[in-house]
């Protein structure tokens, strides 16, 4: 999840990568502290940088990925729901 593509991301850049959990208020003060140091134009240059935008895509690929199949888990409960689920990824 979350954890697996932070660790990623801090493969691809030396940009400072933080965890946070808004709804629990978790690394959000460190967050704020590190984006005021950051400045604009670095984040620009990164951004055109064509490594950089797929490896930002492919983080985001996978997360939104990830998270669709975790809502399709929720409805296996049995062996018996895995043909349904496997249909529903044609595979």
């Amino acid at each position: 999840g979350a954890d697996s593509i932070g660790q990623e991301l801090k493969t691809w850049t030396s940009a400072p990568v933080l965890q946070t959990v808004a709804t629990e208020g978790q690394g959000i003060e460190e967050l704020v502290e590190v984006l005021s140091q950051v400045e604009t134009t670095s984040i620009r240059s990164n951004r055109e940088n064509p490594q950089r935008l797929q490896a930002e895509a492919r983080a985001l690929v996978r997360f939104a990925v990830e998270k669709q199949l975790d809502e399709r888990l929720k409805a296996v409960r049995r062996s018996s729901d895995l043909p349904a689920l496997l249909s529903k990824l044609n595979m």
